[in-house]
């Protein structure tokens, strides 16, 4: 009999695991909730992901995991990093359980690769005065520069397009016109002449592979300034001009100038000599 009873302790643990194994809750996956939802970050954001567990989960570990890590990290507290343009996934999981969070990486406006304008001098004109030339309002509008007044110099007034929030060129101007005839348009960039390696690519990237420093005039009594200048490759009409010129209002500190050769057309041939 004594040997009988022995047995009995185990058999009562037995029906307890074997009743607690039959309960719905072990069958049921960890509920895991992610917020948000999906992410479109622009290159170099960052965010991180809000995770919230069922009670069956409390004090598990979460972890995290990407499936394009060139494109999207994530940190193990769910801090997502997007490193360049594309889509990745975030995973979470929790146990044997997990949950996706679809991730889209946008350019970085602030780090756009040509924020130069167009080089357009022939613009068109609404009757208010305000530019209506498609291509040049679709430019400014993917670069996040707004419509507004610039100041030229201390008296002089022109609407042009502004955002103070890219990291390069913060203001343009189109359409102006010099006494000789040469029309122009005008850049503000971040950047100063001693150091603006992004102006060059940019200005590379349009054509302008060779850029000299040259001594810019301020004045009629012959005051200069250090300045660069090139000539674009394939048009010798086209040039660009940059020095050092601080304009607070738009957080920029050089003036660079687009410029076109007005041409003459010859009536009668050249005499030798």
């Amino acid at each position: 009999m004594r040997n009988n009873l022995r047995f009995v302790p185990l058999l009562i643990l037995l029906s307890f695991a074997l009743g607690a194994c039959d309960s719905d809750s072990c069958n049921e996956p960890i509920c895991i909730a992610v917020a948000p939802a999906e992410l479109t970050l622009e290159v170099g954001e960052m965010q991180t992901l809000s995770v919230s567990v069922g009670k069956s989960a409390q004090g598990l570990e979460v972890s995290f995991t990407s499936s394009a890590s060139d494109v999207a990290t994530v940190d193990a507290k769910g801090c997502v990093t997007a490193v360049k343009v594309g889509s990745a996934t975030i995973t979470a999981q929790v146990g044997s359980s997990t949950t996706s969070v679809p991730v889209t990486v946008i350019p970085n406006k602030n780090d756009a690769p040509q924020q130069l304008p167009l080089i357009k001098f022939d613009v068109t004109y609404d009757d208010s005065g305000n530019i209506s030339d498609e291509d040049i309002l679709n430019h400014e509008k993917s670069l996040g520069r707004e419509s507004r007044p610039i100041f030229y110099s201390e008296t002089i007034v022109y609407k042009g397009f502004v955002n103070t929030d890219l990291s390069t060129i913060t203001g343009v101007i189109y359409g102006l016109e010099l006494g000789d005839g040469s029309k122009i348009v005008v850049a503000y960039g971040t950047e100063s002449v001693s150091d603006c390696p992004k102006t060059r690519e940019m200005l590379r990237q349009l054509g302008f592979s060779h850029i000299e420093e040259r001594a810019v005039g301020l004045d009629v009594l012959g005051k200069t300034t250090p300045g660069l200048y090139a000539i674009h490759d394939s048009d010798p009409t086209l040039s660009v001009l940059m020095y050092d010129q601080s304009n607070k209002d738009i957080k920029s500190n050089m003036y660079i100038q687009f410029s076109r050769i007005a041409t003459v057309e010859a009536l009668h041939p050249l005499i030798p000599n």
